[in-house]
């Protein structure tokens, strides 16, 4: 049986230089295990982010005015299509943070952190 020359070609450099054969396909094989890894990662990942997102009850809206009591948070809560509500203050502060260095903190107040049904960090 006779071996076509373009075959013949392919067998002769393969064994002609073989660590440099060898290197070829062991690139080749350690790209293609990282590609798979990379994939896999992605789609793990993405999964574990929305579902990790989902967990914390992410707030749909967020608004922003002057003081108010719990008769607002309450109205607010009565509305159509409105579950759950709640009221948090924010302060916002300097830091000296040297000689003449300032720095702008914000402070969020919760009234219980324990029953904050918003916005989790943790379950």
């Amino acid at each position: 049986m006779r071996i076509r020359p373009r075959w013949h070609k392919i067998f002769s450099d393969l064994g002609g230089n073989l660590t440099r054969s060898m290197l070829v396909i062991a690139s080749i094989s350690i790209g293609l295990f990282a590609l798979g890894i990379i994939a896999t990662m992605y789609a793990v990942m993405s999964q574990d982010l929305r579902t990790g997102y989902a967990a914390s009850n992410p707030a749909n809206i967020q608004i922003q005015g002057g003081p108010f009591n719990q008769d607002v948070l309450d109205h607010v809560n009565r509305m159509p299509g409105v579950s759950q509500v709640m009221g948090t203050q924010e302060f916002s502060l300097r830091l000296e943070t040297g000689p003449n260095e300032w720095t702008q903190i914000s402070l969020h107040a919760l009234p219980d952190l324990g029953s904050q049904p918003l916005n989790q960090l943790s379950q």
